[in-house]
């Protein structure tokens, strides 16, 4: 993922408790793992249906307690996708991916305080840490929270703006993009922006 260098952002992006951000969607996210478990059931299936066999996923192809029905044109594909990817097994994965993240986020910023400790050191500070920042963690954090700036899909560059032209390799530098009109070069939506459907382009 590409991020823009420009200065105007940089102190924002740092300074945002990313870690705190990312235990907030593994919580949330373990708990609807745990909600959506039944009988200790978390791997899900494609199954059909006793009557009409019509294909759906299941938790438990005798006694279901999870049915999911899709009515797309690739219905089959999208319940093949369902039973691989919506289980609660797969979540605990990725809540179990989020919180290695974590960690190596928490250790970071314990590592940078140390370095950099006054409120005079805090640019240097804030520059090295949003550079260690994993960004697809922080994507997958903000999709679970509904809080994914969708004008630059979390990028937090103008998707509009190319970037600063590179004459020594003859194309646009996307690390120089302005910061996104929308999100402010965070790729967060503000709270007013969720409220509209969830969309920070309407």
């Amino acid at each position: 993922m590409t991020r823009q260098n420009h200065p105007a952002d940089e102190t924002t992006r740092a300074t945002v408790d990313i870690a705190s951000e990312l235990q907030e969607a593994a919580d949330k996210l373990r708990a609807l793992a745990i909600a959506a478990t039944h009988e200790g059931r978390v791997l899900w299936e494609v199954g059909h249906t006793i009557g009409s066999k019509t294909q759906v996923v299941v938790d438990n192809h005798e006694r279901p307690t999870v049915l999911l029905e899709a009515w797309a044109k690739d219905r089959e594909q999208v319940n093949e996708y369902l039973a691989a990817f919506a289980s609660p097994a797969v979540a605990l994965a990725v809540v179990g991916w989020l919180e290695a993240v974590i960690k190596s986020q928490r250790a970071a910023e314990t590592a940078a305080s140390e370095v950099w400790p006054g409120p005079a050191d805090a640019a240097d500070r804030n520059a090295w840490l949003s550079e260690r920042v994993d960004q697809d963690a922080l994507t997958v954090a903000r999709n679970i929270l509904g809080t994914l700036c969708t004008h630059c899909n979390g990028e937090g560059g103008d998707p509009d703006d190319p970037g600063d032209w590179d004459p020594d390799v003859y194309m646009h530098n996307p690390n120089t993009r302005a910061a996104c009109s929308k999100c402010k070069g965070t790729g967060k939506q503000s709270a007013p922006d969720r409220t509209q459907g969830g969309r920070t382009d309407a």
